[in-house]
């Protein structure tokens, strides 16, 4: 069972990743890689520095074709996040693997599958050339500047069963619908997601509240479903509670939203 507020359970049929954005500066995957690394888990010292200089990424992603069967053998419905280590849109995914993972979603239609990626270029050109049946699939971007929401116009061309938008880790205020978006064009999309850097004290960067209170204005506005994953309070990183439906004391209670 995941810790993921907006999932059940991860399948990381990928491993590894390189940065594309400023999103990706304290990479939560990249240190919890590097702990399994040390742990000894292959697929992942695959994908980490071998010398010790970077601590990080080496530019690789391992495919793992031993964790594709893994949806098979769970009956109960489940919402699995695709590729919580990685991004399954990296320029080194081949599209043949990208195929092995759309068959097993096909073949798993108990269970909902959410696929994020800031790379949504390839995304697109991907579901340009082959059709998913999208009945359970969400495809989702992040987005965590204004001069990233390009991301989300790939995303509208791309049919599927649910469009999120995860601004996670929110840098700045982003505005959706005057100026570069109209009203109309959040209409594709369903949920989105927000969330504070996953990292507290000095090394997360600011989140101001009001950033985060302006898109929960923005997604109620345009009747788009919200959640207000983590927020940094007093130098703090506070977190929704899935399991209770709760909020830390100092949760402002405009952000107190959790639709999703």
């Amino acid at each position: 069972m995941s810790k993921i507020q907006w999932c059940d359970e991860t399948w990381n049929v990928t491993a590894g990743c390189s940065k594309v954005s400023e999103g990706c500066l304290n990479c939560y995957a990249e240190r919890m890689a590097y702990r399994l690394a040390w742990m000894g888990q292959e697929k992942y010292i695959k994908v980490m520095d071998e010398h010790g200089d970077n601590d990080g990424w080496n530019g690789s992603v391992y495919c793992d074709e031993s964790a594709l069967d893994k949806p098979l053998h769970w009956k109960k419905p489940r919402r699995i996040f695709v590729c919580s280590m990685s991004d399954l849109f990296h320029p080194q995914v081949p599209f043949e693997f990208i195929d092995k993972v759309g068959d097993i979603i096909n073949r798993t239609q108990q269970h909902t599958y959410q696929i994020l990626t800031k790379r949504s270029e390839r995304m697109l050109e991907y579901f340009s050339e082959m059709f998913w049946p999208t009945t359970n699939v969400h495809l989702g971007v992040s987005v965590e500047l204004q001069k990233y929401t390009p991301r989300i116009e790939d995303l509208l061309e791309i049919p599927a069963a649910k469009r999120f938008v995860s601004f996670e880790p929110l840098l700045g205020e982003i505005k959706l619908l005057d100026g570069y978006f109209s009203d109309s064009e959040w209409h594709g999309l369903d949920y989105i997601i927000i969330g504070a850097e996953s990292i507290g004290g000095a090394a997360g960067r600011e989140c101001k509240l009001e950033w985060a209170e302006s898109l929960v204005d923005q997604a109620k506005a345009a009747g788009v479903l919200c959640g207000v994953k983590q927020i940094h309070v007093g130098g703090k990183l506070l977190k929704y509670n899935k399991k209770e439906h709760s909020w830390p004391d100092a949760w402002p209670e405009k952000l107190r939203v959790w639709e999703i």
